[in-house]
């Protein structure tokens, strides 16, 4: 009993030991910059040149990312994932890849922020590109340890083929004067291999987020409901009262069923159908192909509404509201760019709304009962969506940054609480 006693203490003291090793009082990386429209810009067309260079079929790969691309690819990350931060960048014939990530709300300690730092740092030698050394808190690991878990943990995320395709392009990066460079001859089925490595690492993430929790049957069921009452109405209330009458019909018929498990088939049935067939493949299902509808329902009249709603809805089921929320903040940011449609601030509210539905209908089997006998049968969109009459449109880069500033603006948080009040106050919520 003294030796398990004492076994137990030096566990926790090890516990203890490595905790004060990994976390930090203070961030490593640079505060990252507030997402305008042209950071949002740039790094999509990072990401598209990239894609479409690992795509096509000529005999030679040839991709160069600047120092600005970095830093608007870092922009993006930090924008989407909250409370982390990225760095990347270029020094000399270093390049070094650093995140701190606040622990802020998931450790209170005496209202000080606590950060957990990790970077590596990458280095171009004579014969090739290595992991010269990384560090995780105030634990350092030097190549032979860095390499071989960085290199083995992409083997496992990834099948063996493309995971040594990866390692052996990543070898051939080069160094340049603010840039990362990458010349060589193409690799045998290249292309399809990173189709391959995309398709098993969105189903990886996938069954993360999703996992096992569709009933095929119980799926079709909604869909095919709503393939036979497709020309009854124009309006995406009148499909959302007649999918939840359906769930509640169902436990009422069963009231061993699921409440929350109900709503999350019918939510799916409906965004699949009417937002983006690909959802249900998402969560490993089908579309029949005869299933189509005659067009996509209308919220306040605007069929761009209902697909922000649906689309937001999928997100937070996928990734958590605030995912969710930080996307579609992104894509707004990029409609404000020459050619866009404009920053939307309906769109926005959309989105949100699209996010509470999601979240408030699924969460737990009370709320998900009450949903049912709120939504049931309903044909008044007001019960679940908020006015978005007197919200700002169609801004412009040049006007969102005169008007609002950026997203961090009293101006913008004054718009953005207006849009959560409405929604708080919509009946579904009460």
């Amino acid at each position: 009993m003294k030796f398990l006693f004492k076994f137990f203490l030096v566990l926790v003291f090890l516990v203890v030991m490595v905790a004060v090793a990994l976390i930090s009082f203070k961030p490593i990386t640079l505060e990252n910059k507030v997402l305008t429209p042209m950071q949002v810009a740039a790094a999509k067309s990072s990401l598209q040149r990239l894609l479409t260079e690992l795509r096509s079929e000529s005999e030679v790969i040839s991709l160069v990312m600047y120092q600005s691309e970095l830093d608007a690819l870092s922009d993006l990350a930090a924008h989407t994932i909250n409370n982390a931060s990225f760095e990347n960048y270029v020094s000399g014939s270093i390049y070094t890849s650093a995140i701190s990530y606040n622990l802020s709300q998931l450790i209170d300690f005496s209202h000080k922020d606590l950060y957990l730092n990790a970077y590596c740092s990458m280095e171009q030698q004579a014969e090739k590109f290595i992991i010269e050394h990384c560090k995780l808190g105030s634990i350092l690991l030097p190549h032979f340890i860095a390499e071989p878990l960085v290199l083995g943990t992409l083997k496992r995320a990834m099948k063996p083929k493309p995971a040594q395709l990866v390692q052996m392009l990543f070898e051939q990066i080069q160094v340049k004067t603010s840039s990362l460079t990458l010349t060589t001859e193409r690799p045998p089925l290249l292309v399809q291999l990173v189709k391959d490595s995309f398709k098993s690492l969105k189903q990886q993430a996938t069954d993360i987020a999703v996992g096992k929790r569709f009933n095929a049957k119980k799926f079709y069921d909604y869909v095919t409901l709503l393939e036979r009452n497709k020309a009854n109405s124009e309006e995406l209330s009148y499909y959302v009262g007649l999918v939840f009458q359906e769930a509640r019909s169902n436990l009422i018929a069963q009231p061993s069923l699921s409440a929350a498990s109900e709503n999350r088939h019918a939510l799916w049935a409906l965004a699949s159908y009417f937002g983006n067939s690909k959802f249900a493949k998402i969560a490993g299902l089908n579309i029949p192909p005869d299933s189509k509808p005659l067009q996509t329902p209308v919220v306040h009249g605007r069929k761009d509404l209902t697909l922000h709603f649906l689309y937001s809805a999928i997100l937070e089921q996928l990734g958590g509201q605030q995912i969710g929320l930080n996307i579609g903040e992104i894509k707004e940011l990029y409609d404000a760019n020459e050619g866009g449609s404009g920053y939307s601030f309906p769109d926005l509210a959309a989105d949100k709304a699209g996010l509470s539905f999601s979240q408030f209908v699924v969460y737990n089997e009370q709320q998900a009962r009450q949903a049912q006998q709120m939504l049931a049968g309903i044909k008044d969109e007001s019960v679940f969506f908020p006015m978005v009459d007197q919200l700002p449109e169609g801004l412009s880069a040049t006007q969102f940054k005169d008007e609002l500033g950026n997203k961090h603006s009293i101006e913008y948080k004054l718009i953005e609480q207006a849009i959560d009040d409405r929604i708080r106050r919509l009946p579904l919520y009460q």
